[in-house]
């Protein structure tokens, strides 16, 4: 059976982070979500690998009515997961809406500068003040580590109005 694993924040990089459902701020906050899709949609943590291991006669959920028996042997495994890629879509988290690397254009009025902060799948990559920091910043823009913090504030200031960015591509290293 396959089972379900929380990673952490440091386990997630750019590339990866499309396969991941749900982001949340802590590993407590993770499991209260999954408690309450499980109790919604009658999954078994159990067999999920999220409760104590499989004893006879099914999960104690299974005993309260909380979970559907497929621990028991009550349900199919397959119809379990099926609700559980159904319970798990609903956490799926904002996609990238970009090609690829975006810079978030900052107007710095008081030194008359611009800097562009460079963000790629809600990664940020750093900022810019001039054509050559921007190219190294894309040149080592290998893997980008995700950050719940910078996913959820580029998140909210990428759906203001009047905010200027500007589309970036990363190099091509290919021989």
């Amino acid at each position: 059976m396959k089972r379900l694993r929380l990673a952490q924040s440091h386990e997630i990089g750019g590339d990866t982070l499309d396969c991941v459902y749900g982001l949340f701020r802590s590993r407590r906050d993770a499991l209260h979500a999954l408690r309450g899709l499980a109790d919604e949609y009658g999954l078994c943590l159990q067999t999920l690998g999220f409760d104590a291991p499989f004893r006879p006669g099914g999960c104690w959920r299974f005993q309260i009515g909380r979970c559907r028996g497929v621990c028991a042997g009550r349900e199919n495994v397959h119809v379990h997961h099926g609700r559980l890629a159904e319970a798990l879509a609903r956490l799926k988290g904002v996609e990238w809406p970009h090609r690829g690397p975006l810079g978030i254009v900052e107007r710095d009025p008081a030194r008359e500068a611009d800097e562009i902060h460079v963000v790629d799948r809600w990664c940020y990559l750093g900022a810019a003040t001039c054509d050559a920091e921007l190219a190294e910043i894309l040149e080592n823009a290998r893997t980008p580590r995700f950050d719940y913090d910078h996913y959820k504030i580029f998140a909210r200031h990428l759906g203001r109005k009047g905010v200027r960015t500007v589309p970036l591509s990363i190099p091509c290293t290919a021989n």
